[in-house]
């Protein structure tokens, strides 16, 4: 994938670049694969969710990321592995884009899962936040 797709709800043309954008990275898979637009805008939803738990503002959350793997977990007895999407999205000033879609193999007993990364000042920023929530106690002298 050599440009980046911007992930905007009931957008056709949107959805017909990302759908495109999967199968070509799926191939014929569509078993365990993210194979639907919709999958992709529920994924930017979520870091969108969790960057609003973190009590990041908007005007802060470009350069967050996120990487996601597609499936469910493969049954301990599954003697092979099975292909798997994995997505990568970005959140630049004006929304999610999907950056990368590609495959990973999914083993067996293995929970496909996502990953938020942030900057550094979108670190500082919930942890800034966290500690607002609590305080320390100093040990009695």
């Amino acid at each position: 994938m050599t440009k980046t797709i911007k992930i905007i709800s009931n957008d056709i043309v949107s959805h017909a670049a990302i759908e495109a954008a999967l199968k070509a990275a799926n191939g014929t898979a569509t078993a365990h694969t993210y194979t639907r637009a919709a999958d992709i805008a529920a994924l930017a939803r979520t870091a969108e969710a969790k960057l609003e738990a973190l009590g990041i503002p908007k005007a802060m959350r470009a350069g967050a990321a996120m990487v996601a793997v597609s499936g469910s977990k493969l049954p301990n007895c599954y003697k092979y592995t099975a292909k798997a999407t994995i997505v990568r999205l970005i959140r630049r000033g004006a929304g999610w884009y999907l950056e990368s879609a590609g495959t990973t193999d999914l083993h067996p007993g293995y929970a496909p899962t996502w990953v938020l990364h942030l900057t550094p000042d979108q670190d500082a920023k919930a942890i800034a936040l966290l500690r607002t929530q609590y305080s320390l106690m100093t040990p009695a002298a």
